[in-house]
């Protein structure tokens, strides 16, 4: 009886092992896939952390590059906005470089209309002189000198000139005040007599010249020798 005690026990007490065995076996089961789920847990966290510092830094690249193309925006708007001020100074420097050229190119066309006015009131005054010249006393008319001939100019004994020498000389005053600007040179044996006279009539005395030749009185008119005043 004993023994058959002995052997129930043993075979309780092996199933019962074999139980616990069993048991060890699902717990060491349970703790290995406990331990493999932390292990993806920590596997999933540390992917998740990578992944988040990875959209850190592509936050932190992409924000970067916003303030990048801000700057580069802005630079090529100053860029801009100084091309378009200089563009308007060229503008302004060539229209008023324009407006110049004009201004000179009128200036110019002025000038010489008015050149060409005075050469030719010139001209006429030139043509006037030696028709008054002609007027009172024999003249060689030309292009920039008249000759007027004095030679029948007389002088009494006292030196002065007869009635119609002086009414000649005062004719010749006359022409030459009316036409003053122009040279005036005497020649011949009473040339200085003729000066003086003129000069008393009111002949600018600079304006006649002595050229103090003997012979025939006469008169030299040059266009060329003195300005037209």
């Amino acid at each position: 009886m004993r023994k058959i005690v002995a052997t129930l026990a043993l075979i309780a007490l092996i199933g019962y092992g074999w139980h616990l065995f069993r048991q060890m076996t699902k717990l060491d089961q349970r703790v290995s896939a406990a331990e493999q789920t932390n292990q993806n847990l920590e596997e999933t966290v540390n992917l998740a952390r990578e992944q988040a510092e990875q959209s850190l830094d592509a936050i932190e690249a992409a924000e970067q590059l916003q303030r990048q193309t801000r700057e580069q925006a802005a630079a090529e708007s100053s860029r801009a906005a100084q091309a378009a001020q200089d563009r308007a100074k060229a503008e302004g420097a060539q229209q008023r470089a324009l407006q110049t050229i004009a201004a000179s190119q009128t200036a110019v066309e002025q000038a010489a209309a008015a050149a060409e006015r005075q050469r030719r009131e010139r001209r006429e005054e030139w043509q006037r002189l030696g028709s008054a010249m002609r007027k009172i006393a024999p003249t060689e008319t030309g292009a920039t000198r008249h000759r007027v001939d004095l030679s029948g100019l007389r002088q009494v004994t006292d030196g002065a000139f007869d009635g119609k020498s002086r009414e000649t000389l005062s004719r010749l005053a006359g022409a030459l005040l009316a036409n003053y600007g122009y040279a005036a040179q005497l020649n011949g044996t009473e040339a200085r007599a003729i000066r003086d006279y003129l000069v008393t009539a009111g002949v600018p005395g600079d304006s006649l010249s002595l050229a103090g030749s003997p012979g025939e009185n006469q008169l030299d008119l040059f266009e060329t020798v003195l300005t037209h005043h």
